[in-house]
């Protein structure tokens, strides 16, 4: 059997619920092909779920809508959340349980009786067994009914009668009892071969003419039309009014029926239905014929309840199941990996077909058929002449009585027709075919468009078709019934808000365009866009979009990412409340037909059927389930009023009594509250809102948390509040709790009252021991009086002696005056002095400065003048050096040539001097000109790699070692090392000092070394050139970085080469030293900054 779980998981402080399992089960007709049933959503709770006896005997719903279950172990309380069982006295089993104005019965094997709350509110069992005769105590009470204001509990061999404090038994001479049936307020019951007998008061009143229809088992009893229709357990079905009985013709399950249940509410489709024993179970027509679901089949089914909102609730041998029975959904399985992604929908000749990525399909009842000849993508089902068209990736086909290719046109995405034309889109092209007779179509036009897949086609008159493509744009067409057809295409750019999903209406003559941003229309007048809010002025992200004759239906996306379905009626409604029980899943495809809504989803294919009409608006109880104090009870979930003087049974009640309304300790000022939501379809989707007044500001957010707890309140009355929210978005009754924090001892009346007695002899204290202080202060003050005028007359002798001396201080300080008056005159006269010499000097300065400032100017000048003499200088050294490289190059050529005419002799060695000599020339004019360039050239920084440097630096000093092939190169750096520099001069450093290894090496070695080494830190580059020359003496080797200086004759060159190493690193912030042993060795290092520290 097919079935789809879902699972869920709550704490909770009773009864646990460790699963919660979600099951879409399939009717039971199953056919060759592929399994498919589309049933209302239906809820199973197992023994491991409610933690007690899988076996169930009956089922009752009270006022606040909590659900009492008769169980093997007890009775079950179910408030959508938690479970509680309540064991009965002697852990009698439980086979009946009723809620009837207020109160809850209870039968069970051996004993009758009721749930009675305890002062916190716990329901325990009341036995009633005592008030029965001695043979009736040990009977099994099999069921309980209810009429008037009687209580009836049923068993085989009585029937006992409660009202007010009056309890009765019923019993039959004619033989045991067969069974108890309530209808319309009546109570009914049968004797086996005697008759069926209504129950009044105390007695049995026997209905004329019923003898016969006892030959069998009743199954039940209902009312229709103001006459009875009874039906045995073999559902035979018979009407009966006024003595009168007729059998009906209708149909018969295939099992024994064990139980019945009829709903208050006639709109819904499914509000009659039947249990059996091990055959599932039934609903019932009309008609009363049996409707097989597929449900609960296998399991014997105690009994069948319809709750406060039309839902059917089973009890059984084996679970407690719920079924939606309101709903006008329908839920199937996943069949994607068996058909497919679902591309394409319709109904054609009273069955569904289906198009997808695998083929098309047939849904057949409660079976899918493949549709042999098409194993590929069907992107568009169309009816066309009476004939179902299928456009798909292979081909074009037909289906009347057998399916026909019609037409080779491959990559077919979308097929729609006008008048007798079918209008084909497909890979590059549309493809319009005509059709006048019952004959296949032909093609009668292709037009060329760049276009891969066709999203929708729309053709509004003759001449004009408009088309959508995902990902491209919108086209319209025009003149199609012309020769030339006019092609306009419409992006962003012509204020679309997109190109991806986009559907196209005809509503009254008006195009409409579906996007992501709601409808929007076209403006011919300038080949626009603009938002449409003719339909809806809501700007939806829509996905999908179906036209039906009550509207629009869209699927959309909202702003939490959440897809929901919304229909725009007619009248500008918009519905979106019936469509919450959906799930959030992705909708690929919706279609609308014959008022039902079919909805292709990720998880499954739904259909929403209109005809069934539900109340969404009907509002659900709230209900405090459980308040803790410091993991005391304080309330356990059940209220109940006092007895009036004529019941002996209390009743239940739904709002709080003030019996109930507890007065806590300050000490339990830590308070917790648990609640629930008597909505069951999807009661994991209930959230709730709270608040408590004198504490909180305001309602709590919605939040699907349903214990709140709250601490440290302080002394005072208090009242909880909370309300629920079920998944249609419908606010539940609201519920409250009041309660009462007493004050610690330490705030009561009577410990006020002792504070201010305290305080009152604390005063009392106060005031004797402040007068007692303002004496001593008295006395204290006399002694300090006569104190003080002893110091006073101490004190003016004293200022008598203090005045004479400070009249002899006087004296003396006026002679000092005179002096220092005498001194100041003299002061006076040398400052006058010291003044007259300032202004002699002040003349003096003045003097020198102007003599200095001419000074200055004569150097200034003689400054310039140097400057442009040296200027004109190095521009005559650049350009007599110029100008003397072509003479200089020319002989070099001409001796070259010369050399090559003539012989071995002394004119040819003659030759080689004359080169040789004009060879040093031009080197030597080479550095001067180098001198020139190093003092007027910008320092250009860029990278360099040092390996290749150094190879064409040795390759270009090549010609002066080729003489001697001792010479013997070792370097020192790293592989790949990179700087960035000047190279101009870097290469001028280099090749001068490898120059100077070169030149000047000892005659005599059979071997010449030459080592460099380079290294790179953070800001410097050190490079250090070692050769086993001639050496250099100690006192010239300061004297070897002047310009044309030589330390020795040995080589003929210009004397330029230090100097130039020196000048290139005057401009490179760099340096360079030498150490030199004579005939030993010679070492140049240089430090270079390196790019980022020159300045």
């Amino acid at each position: 059997m097919d079935a789809i779980f879902f699972f869920r998981n709550q704490d909770f402080s009773l009864h646990l619920i460790p699963r919660i399992k979600w099951v879409l089960l399939p009717f039971c007709f199953f056919l060759s092909t592929l399994s498919f049933a589309q049933n209302i959503p239906f809820t199973t709770y197992t023994a491991s779920d409610y933690n007690a006896s899988s076996s169930n005997w009956s089922i009752t719903q009270d006022e606040n809508g909590l659900f009492y279950f008769a169980n093997y172990q007890g009775v079950l309380i179910f408030d959508g959340i938690t479970w509680e069982l309540i064991p009965l006295a002697g852990q009698n089993i439980c086979l009946s349980i009723a809620y009837t104005n207020g109160k809850i019965f209870v039968g069970s094997k051996g004993d009758l009786g009721y749930l009675q709350p305890d002062y916190k509110g716990k329901l325990h069992f009341e036995s009633l067994n005592s008030k029965l005769s001695q043979e009736n105590q040990t009977q099994s009470w099999f069921d309980i009914k209810h009429s008037h204001e009687t209580t009836y509990f049923y068993s085989n061999q009585c029937i006992v009668g409660v009202k007010n404090d009056s309890i009765f038994e019923i019993k039959s001479d004619q033989g045991p009892f067969g069974g108890l049936f309530e209808v319309a307020d009546e109570v009914y019951t049968y004797v086996f071969g005697n008759g069926i007998y209504k129950l009044e008061n105390n007695t049995l009143k026997k209905l004329k003419g019923t003898d016969r229809l006892t030959s069998e088992n009743i199954a039940y009893i209902d009312e229709k039309d103001h006459q009875l229709i009874i039906a045995t357990n073999k559902n035979v079905l018979y009407s009966y009014k006024n003595g009168y009985t007729k059998k009906l013709n209708n149909a018969s399950p295939e099992s024994v029926i064990s139980s019945f249940a009829s709903s208050s509410n006639p709109p819904q489709k499914y509000n009659k239905a039947i249990g059996t024993l091990g055959k599932g179970l039934y609903f019932l027509t009309p008609q009363y014929n049996p409707l097989k679901t597929g449900f609960l089949e296998n399991q014997t089914i105690k009994k069948l309840y319809f709750d406060h909102y039309g839902n059917l609730w089973s009890a059984s041998q084996e679970n407690i199941s719920h079924f939606e029975t309101s709903s006008p959904l329908k839920i199937s399985k996943d069949i994607r990996n068996e058909t497919g992604s679902i591309l394409s929908l319709i109904k054609w000749k009273g069955s569904v077909y289906m198009g997808t990525t695998t083929g098309l399909f047939l849904i057949k009842g409660n079976s899918i058929e493949k549709v042999p000849g098409i194993n590929a993508k069907v992107w568009s089902l169309i009816v066309f002449n009476s004939k179902l068209m299928i456009g798909s990736e292979v081909g074009l086909y037909q289906l009347k009585e057998n399916l026909q290719k019609v037409s080779e046109i491959r990559l077919i995405s979308n097929l729609s027709h006008w008048k007798n034309n079918l209008i084909i889109g497909s890979l590059g092209q549309l493809n319009i075919l005509s059709a006048r007779t019952e004959e296949t179509p032909e093609i009668k036009k292709k037009i060329k468009m760049g276009v891969r897949h066709f999203n929708d086609i729309m053709q509004i008159n003759d001449s004009t078709i408009w088309l959508h493509s995902k990902f491209d744009g919108v086209y319209k067409l025009d003149h199609v019934n012309r020769d030339s057809v006019i092609i306009n295409k419409y992006t962003t750019s012509n204020g679309l808000p997109d190109v991806n999903d986009i559907n196209i209406f005809n509503i009254k003559d008006r195009i409409i365009f579906s996007t992501s941003k709601g409808f929007y229309h076209f403006n011919p007048e300038d080949q626009t866009f603009s938002p449409d809010t003719s339909i809806s002025k809501t700007p939806y992200k829509i996905t999908y979009a179906t036209e039906s004759e009550k509207g629009i239906i869209l699927s959309t996306i909202d702003e939490h990412n959440y897809n929901k379905l919304v229909h725009l009626s007619e009248n500008g409604e918009e519905i979106t409340t019936p469509f919450k029980r959906i799930p959030n899943i992705s909708i690929d495809l919706t279609y609308y037909v014959d008022s039902t809504l079919w909805i292709a989803g990720s998880n499954g294919l739904y259909t929403f059927d209109y005809r069934i009409k539900k109340d969404y608006s009907k509002s659900f109880p709230t209900v405090i389930r459980r308040v803790t104090s410091q993991d005391s009870a304080v309330f356990l979930g059940h209220y109940y009023s006092p007895n009036e003087a004529a019941e002996i049974i209390p009743s239940l009640v739904s709002k709080q009594t003030k019996g109930f309304i507890p007065k806590l300790d300050y000490e339990h000022n830590e308070i917790s509250f648990q609640y629930s939501a008597s909505f069951y379809e999807v009661p994991e989707g209930n959230v709730f809102s709270h608040y408590l007044e004198n504490e909180d500001k305001g309602w709590s957010r919605w939040d699907v948390n349903h214990k709140k707890e709250y601490s440290h309140l302080p002394p005072g009355d208090y009242v909880f509040h909370v309300k629920s929210k079920n998944i249609y978005g419908i606010e539940g009754k609201e519920a409250t709790y009041s309660f009462t924090i007493l004050p610690p001892w330490y705030m009561t009346w009577w410990a006020y009252f002792g504070y201010a007695i305290v305080l009152a002899f604390l005063i009392w204290g106060v005031v004797l021991a402040y007068t007692y202080r303002v004496r001593m202060q008295r006395q204290k003050l006399k002694l300090i009086v006569a104190d003080r005028t002893f110091e006073v007359i101490s004190q003016k002798k004293e200022i008598e002696k203090q005045k004479n001396l400070l009249q002899n201080q006087y004296e003396q300080i006026k002679v000092q005056r005179d002096d220092i008056q005498a001194k100041n005159l003299e002061l006076s006269q040398a400052q006058k002095r010291t003044y007259q010499t300032n202004l002699a000097l002040q003349e003096l300065n003045g003097n020198l400065e102007l003599q200095v400032e001419e000074r200055t100017k004569e150097i200034q000048a003689m400054l310039t003048e140097l400057q442009k003499t040296n200027k004109e200088l190095d521009h005559f050294i650049y350009r007599a050096s110029h100008d003397l490289k072509g003479p200089i190059s020319r002989i070099s050529g001409l001796t070259t040539l010369a050399k090559l005419e003539i012989e071995d002799g002394p004119t040819k060695n003659y030759l080689h001097l004359i080169d040789y000599t004009a060879n040093n020339m031009k080197g030597t004019l080479t550095k001067l000109t180098q001198v020139h360039d190093l003092m007027t050239a910008e320092v250009v920084i860029e990278e360099i790699d040092i390996a290749t440097l150094l190879s064409d630096i040795k390759h270009s000093l090549k010609h002066l070692d080729d003489q001697d092939l001792n010479t013997k190169y070792t370097f020192d750096f790293k592989d790949n090392l990179c700087i960035k520099h000047d190279k101009y001069r870097l290469n001028i450093i280099l090749s001068n000092l490898l120059e100077n290894a070169i030149v000047y090496k000892r005659q005599s070695r059979d071997e010449h070394s030459i080592h460099i080494n380079i290294r790179k830190n953070d800001k410097n580059l050190m490079i250090t050139v070692t050769d086993t020359g001639i050496g250099i003496e100690p006192d010239q080797k300061e004297k070897v970085f002047n310009m044309f200086y030589k330390a020795n004759d040995i080589h003929n060159g210009s004397g330029l080469g230090l100097y130039l190493v020196k000048l290139a690193l005057q401009k490179l912030n760099g340096s360079v030293t030498v150490e030199s042993k004579v005939n030993t060795f010679t070492t140049f290092t240089v430090q270079i900054g390196l790019a980022e520290s020159l300045t």
